[in-house]
């Protein structure tokens, strides 16, 4: 194996796995509170403490759920009426 070994072997807290191929995450203190707001954190049993490691499927869950989605400040500037024609078609 080429390159650094990765400290963050697992298991995953949440579901026990345990892969060398897989990446691990560690909770910081910033993560934890984060994860503990996410709507996916009442789906589990376990109670996340500062640096437990989850695995890639329970990190997207509880941490990054909210990547890709618009944010409340990111409206258009002016809104424009599409169904007004002066000609009347639309």
């Amino acid at each position: 194996m080429n390159g650094r070994p990765r400290k963050n072997k697992g298991p995953c807290v949440i579901c026990g796995k345990e892969n060398s191929n897989e990446k691990f995450r560690r909770l910081t203190s910033d993560l934890l509170q984060k994860a503990l707001k996410s709507p996916g954190f009442q789906d589990i049993t376990v109670d996340l403490k500062l640096y437990d490691q989850l695995c890639g499927r329970h990190y997207n869950k509880l941490v990054v759920f909210d990547r890709n989605t618009l944010k409340s400040s990111r409206k258009p500037m002016r809104k424009i009426d599409l169904a007004y024609n002066k000609k009347g078609i639309k």
